[in-house]
């Protein structure tokens, strides 16, 4: 062959060559970015299937907080801490006896701007007694020992926030917190909370009041569990009458979303209780059951009237038996402490009297506005 010709030929085979490395080269490459570009989309489809799986899932879960005879649902509404752990521990446990289908737990707060006057003097009291955030988690986790009632946290942004959100919602989670309510939390601000609640199975309630107006079919279709529907403008309190067009506000939500809708805000007795479950799936009533814990928890052995006043007569006591020790400074002391003991006995028995009272008290209240919901 010429040496033309193998030139020829050696470039013939070199383009060959070169054309089926590239070849070879961009399938490899092809292969991979389709590969990359599978394993993102498969991603991004399993995460999509994750959230629609978790938001079926917390709205399954709440479901049966409205799986009653009409379908309509009782929530009451309590302040953890008030007038202490055990007392609230006790009350919790007695509305479910009494047909609670869900149980409302304030995290006491120094600011709370959505409530009135009587939840507020129960985050007072609630503070006073040594409550905290950590202690309502203690206070979940105690009637989980008993109960598994669904249980919802109501608090504000500021604690979640300080508390973090992580943190906050994981220990929900572990505690058996159901889901939180967050009144102070705009609707276009959620996101980071809902992310890390879908998460963790905690519900985050959407509100609804009615300065909502052309924001209310955008809030419910995004809603979760349930909708609470704010009855009235301004804050938590009882209310002689309700004369918000509730009915209107409902009526709004259900043409975009099934998730069922519970009124709260104002409503102090069973006529109230039914005439809003009768437009709605459910009642929510706070103030009225926070008013009957601080009647009782005004019947407590203070600390002030109460310890306080004993440790100082018992100083007193101490200071004349010192100054008449010479004379008979063992009987003294033997009174002394007996006495102590029966102050002690005596305090005890009162607090656990004023207990049962008002627990009872609260299950009459619950069941008599169970009765009135199930009527509507």
């Amino acid at each position: 062959m010429s040496k033309k010709k193998t030139v020829e030929a050696f470039n013939g085979m070199s383009e060959q060559n070169a054309v089926k490395d590239f070849n070879t080269v961009s399938e490899r490459e092809a292969a991979k970015d389709f590969n990359a570009m599978s394993e993102r989309e498969a991603a991004k489809d399993f995460n999509a299937m994750s959230e629609r799986e978790a938001v079926k899932d917390l709205n399954q879960k709440l479901r049966k907080v409205f799986d009653t005879p009409n379908g309509k649902a009782f929530i009451p509404f309590l302040t953890a801490g008030d007038p202490s752990a055990d007392a609230t521990v006790r009350y919790i446990l007695e509305m479910e006896k009494a047909g609670a289908d869900l149980i409302e737990i304030g995290i006491p707060f120094s600011d709370p701007i959505a409530e009135g006057p009587v939840i507020q003097e129960a985050d007072i009291r609630a503070l006073k007694s040594g409550m905290t955030t950590d202690g309502a988690f203690d206070i979940v986790k105690r009637v989980r020992e008993k109960s598994g009632i669904p249980l919802a946290f109501m608090t504000y942004a500021n604690p979640v926030f300080h508390y973090g959100y992580d943190k906050f919602l994981i220990k929900c989670e572990e505690a058996g917190v159901d889901a939180i309510i967050i009144p102070d939390l705009p609707f276009e601000e959620k996101r980071e909370v809902e992310a890390t609640a879908n998460a963790h199975n905690v519900a985050l309630i959407s509100m609804i009041a009615p300065t909502s107006e052309s924001r209310i079919q955008e809030i419910a279709s995004e809603a979760k569990g349930f909708i609470y529907v704010v009855s009235s403008m301004g804050v938590t309190g009882t209310r002689s009458e309700i004369r918000t067009d509730v009915g209107a506000i409902v009526e709004s939500i259900r043409r975009v979303t099934d998730v069922p809708c519970a009124i709260g805000f104002g409503i102090s007795n069973p006529e109230q209780a039914k005439a809003m479950a009768a437009v709605s799936d459910g009642a929510i009533v706070g103030s009225a059951i926070v008013k009957i814990i601080a009647r009782y928890a005004a019947k407590l052995p203070s600390e002030e009237n109460g310890a306080k006043n004993t440790g100082t007569r018992q100083a007193e006591s101490v200071g004349n038996t010192e100054t008449r020790q010479e004379e008979r400074p063992k009987s003294m002391e033997t009174r002394q402490a007996e006495s102590a003991e029966n102050t002690e006995t005596r305090q005890a028995e009162g607090t656990e009297a004023i207990y049962e009272a008002s627990a009872a008290e609260i299950y009459r209240f619950v069941k008599e506005m169970k009765e009135a919901v199930l009527g509507a």
